[in-house]
């Protein structure tokens, strides 16, 4: 199995410009303090040589936990160690990180520092689905070929390796002891490698982080493991022969393949329909997100883009299903194989999809960012009731003053003329 330099990079992962932005501080205060921005989705601590942050400690274990950004919430999870990664005094195993936590890890105390929007529970204005954070949320099963065992996923980030306390345990020489780690990424589920001897693979290409689609076949040492989404088990396996719910079928006894652009634009992502006119987006959005709109327009000029792309191929696609199709001179033009129209449309698919993952999280982003605003603006509001209150006050209490400033005077000048009066007479 050699390596493909290209492959390696096709499935690695980008974070969206809605992820909390995160920055970890070892040694605050002290002449050695050292700061990261975390720009990846996956951060290793630990004391060997290709950990992603190195802590040389005989009480930190090679792999000692990482820190995972899902794209919407920052997890910790320790690596089954002896000394355990502890979280402001407490032991855990997986754990949702927050703005201003101390991570423990030996003798090393680490400060994290998270940027990110205004936290809500309420999903239903952008048609999301909540999912508790340390949860998969996906339904996703990988299938040892060899030993015809099956490794149901539930948690948002899964340990494989020859660890005996590792979720998915592999008993073999070939697999590291903490090799990979299984985890959640936004909407889909992905791998990544944790500096093993000899690499995670998913077909002849070596990942280093990577996301998962149903039927690939990762290779661990001697392992395969046969990776099946049924959520995307439908798209992935039709066939253009077979019974398709709303195809039509021509004249010559063809199933067409049906426009997915239809299916996309009403219910994207759990039926919640998006508007993809950049225009619409600019009328209510916020000028203090100058950055976030102007991805979200760009994003949505590309889906654009995409769209019309993919229709157009779809329609290719229909017409290269009829026997031949004759030019005006009689002769019979040769088509590519539908296989290739239709892997290629896949991918685009796939693409459109993954684009309109990412226009949903702006969305959110802006919304958030103007619920936000909006309690601001009922705070000043009220602030500013408050200080017409208190200027009322100020002015009635400055006319009290006034008043006493002239009975004052008044006594005053009585007294003077006491006083005056008392002089002359002597």
């Amino acid at each position: 199995m050699t390596e493909s330099i290209a492959g390696t990079h096709a499935r690695e992962l980008e974070l969206p410009l809605s992820a909390p932005r995160i920055r970890v501080t070892i040694g605050m205060g002290s002449a050695g303090q050292k700061t990261w921005n975390l720009h990846r989705p996956v951060t290793l601590f630990g004391s060997q040589r290709t950990a992603h942050i190195a802590l040389r400690h005989r009480d930190i274990c090679r792999a000692h936990c990482t820190i995972i950004n899902t794209g919407a919430h920052v997890l910790l999870k320790d690596l089954h160690t002896t000394g355990g990664t502890w979280v402001d005094k407490e032991r855990i195993t997986l754990v949702v990180l927050e703005d201003g936590d101390t991570i423990h890890i030996g003798p090393t105390a680490i400060q994290v520092a998270i940027q990110t929007g205004v936290e809500t529970a309420d999903d239903s204005a952008f048609g999301l689905q909540f999912v508790e954070p340390t949860r998969m949320g996906l339904n996703i099963v990988l299938h040892d070929v060899e030993q015809a065992r099956s490794y149901p996923i539930e948690s948002a980030v899964t340990l494989i390796g020859r660890h005996e306390d590792a979720e998915i345990h592999l008993g073999d020489d070939g697999v590291s002891t903490k090799h990979a780690l299984i985890f959640r990424f936004g909407a889909y589920a992905c791998i990544c490698d944790l500096g093993s001897r000899n690499g995670t693979w998913i077909g002849d290409n070596r990942q280093r982080v990577a996301r998962l689609d149903h039927g690939d076949r990762i290779q661990i040492g001697p392992h395969t493991l046969m990776v099946d989404i049924p959520d995307l088990r439908r798209t992935t396996t039709r066939r253009i022969d077979d019974t398709v719910d709303g195809a039509d079928q021509t004249s010559n006894g063809l199933h067409r393949w049906p426009n997915p652009m239809r299916r996309l634009r009403e219910e994207p992502h759990g039926g919640a329909a998006l508007a993809l006119d950049p225009n619409s987006v600019k009328g209510g959005a916020d000028p203090a997100e100058p950055g976030a709109l102007g991805a979200l327009t760009s994003i949505a000029e590309g889906i654009a883009g995409l769209e019309s792309e993919v229709a157009d191929s779809w329609d290719r696609v229909n017409v290269e299903g009829s026997p031949a199709i004759t030019q005006d001179d009689g002769a019979d033009v040769r088509h590519r194989d539908v296989g290739d129209w239709k892997a290629e449309l896949e991918a685009r698919d796939a693409a459109l999809r993954g684009q309109l993952l990412e226009i949903t999280r702006c969305l959110e982003s802006l919304g958030l960012r103007e619920r936000q605003l909006a309690l601001e603006a009922t705070r000043i509001e009220a602030r500013s009731v408050e200080l017409d209150t208190r200027e009322k006050a100020l002015g009635e209490h400055e006319h009290e003053l006034e008043r006493r400033e002239r009975a004052v005077a008044q006594r005053w000048a009585r007294f003077a003329s006491k006083g005056a009066h008392g002089g002359g007479g002597r």
